[in-house]
């Protein structure tokens, strides 16, 4: 098989790179040379957001498959670290079957290893795929579709308006400071924002601005129910909710209420498991009960994952008591085929929530694992009791189970709402 030669995509050849991306995502809806031409003129404009860059795969000199890797800030416990994430991972039609996609995360890896990034992060197209590579899965999302009147109705909204392209540092900043307090969340700049702004002309930006500052905003859009029986029928669709106080989450929520009259439905997506609490009817109208009496509340689904890919690194970058209070000398032993080089063994010292590189072999307990399911644990979406009950993972001392299990927990589960 011809060997890959993978490199940035240079300007002139960006019309390859969106004919290669339209045909494989055909949802896209670039057909014409008019849509193509207004896709390259986007695609230039969209370069604004200084993170990502396009790379083509390249065979006897032809372009046959691309992606885009992103640089991004990624928060991991409390501390914000570099990261690579994969986007826009597309193989020339022509070309399926013959391995372009494996060569595309091989080089992702290496390449954000070499960066000095520990951890890299996708949206993955199929999660059994990227988890052959060591790629572990991150927090769930609950889709939920709500009469309005059945969310809760407030006293006031008075602080909340509509915002524009004007308020884009306000938003910057809102969810920044989101940012900080979740681990899973990527880092924003202006430039993301003007994107959204300027290509997302469906999407509408409501928020609480309370004392000068913007407390919470959400994102929606209208859409059409599957089965519409007149014209007004609207279902709006809620695809961001942020909020830091109890105050703008209630003007946020009677914004929503409020729209009864117009809306059949809100769906509204949300990471907080416990978001059923809020609801006067949490149970959707399908009608769908599980035994003996459980009412179907909500659509869950998986999606971004996460993958370590020098352990060495990523506790050498998780600063401060970001670990359960426990003091352990652990060694930690991943199974990595995909990336041998972060194969093997360490031995990690915890103790008062901090982690240091111990420099000994002697330990007190060790625990192994796939590289997925460690890169899941570290996020918190998992905790390492159940891994170990599912098989997923091994103690070398039973006794220090509840030990190990409280070093890795998390109070929250991650979050993630950045595409890419």
């Amino acid at each position: 098989m011809t060997m890959s030669e993978i490199k940035v995509v240079p300007e002139e050849e960006y019309e390859e790179f969106i004919r290669i991306g339209a045909e494989a995502y055909p949802g896209m809806e670039v057909r014409t040379q008019a849509d193509r031409e207004k896709q390259l003129e986007r695609f230039s404009t969209m370069r604004r957001d200084e993170r990502w860059t396009p790379y083509g795969v390249y065979r006897d000199g032809k372009m046959v498959g691309i992606f885009r890797n992103f640089d991004f800030t990624l928060n991991v416990r409390g501390n914000l670290i570099p990261a690579g994430g994969l986007g826009y991972v597309a193989v020339d039609l022509m070309h399926k079957r013959e391995h372009v996609a494996k060569d595309i995360v091989e080089f992702f890896v290496s390449h954000y290893d070499s960066q000095g990034a520990a951890m890299t992060t996708l949206w993955p197209f199929r999660v059994d795929f990227y988890r052959k590579m060591g790629y572990g899965l991150g927090g769930k999302t609950f889709q939920y579709r709500v009469k309005p009147e059945w969310l809760p109705r407030g006293k006031t909204k008075e602080h909340i308006r509509f915002l524009t392209g004007k308020d884009i540092p306000a938003i910057d900043e809102c969810y920044n400071r989101m940012l900080e307090k979740r681990t899973g969340m990527i880092r924003h700049g202006e430039g993301y924002w003007e994107n959204i702004f300027e290509f997302s002309e469906k999407l509408r930006f409501v928020g609480c601005e309370i004392d000068g500052r913007l407390e919470g905003y959400l994102v929606y859009s209208f859409k059409k129910p599957e089965h519409p029986t007149s014209f007004m029928d609207n279902d709006l669709i809620v695809s961001e909710f942020f909020y830091h106080t109890p105050e703008a989450l209630s003007e946020l929520l009677t914004f929503l209420h409020t729209q009864h009259d117009q809306i059949d439905r809100v769906v509204l997506h949300t990471s907080e498991e416990e978001f059923y609490f809020l609801l006067h009817n949490p149970a959707r109208d399908s009608g769908t009960s599980m035994p003996p009496i459980y009412h179907e509340s909500h659509l869950a689904g998986v999606g971004v994952m996460y993958r370590v890919q020098n352990t060495r690194l990523l506790f050498e970058q998780l600063s401060g008591p970001v670990f359960g209070d426990v003091t352990l000398k652990l060694k930690i032993t991943l199974h990595d085929s995909f990336f041998p080089k972060n194969n093997g063994s360490i031995v990690v010292h915890f103790e008062g929530g901090k982690a240091t590189l111990a420099d000994s072999e002697g330990s007190d307990v060790e625990i192994s694992m796939d590289v997925a399911e460690f890169s899941s644990m570290i996020m918190g979406a998992v905790g390492f009791r159940k891994l170990h009950a599912y098989g997923l993972a091994r103690i070398s001392d039973i006794s220090r189970l509840d030990d190990v299990d409280k070093l890795f927990a998390c109070a929250e589960k991650p979050i993630c709402v950045t595409p890419f």
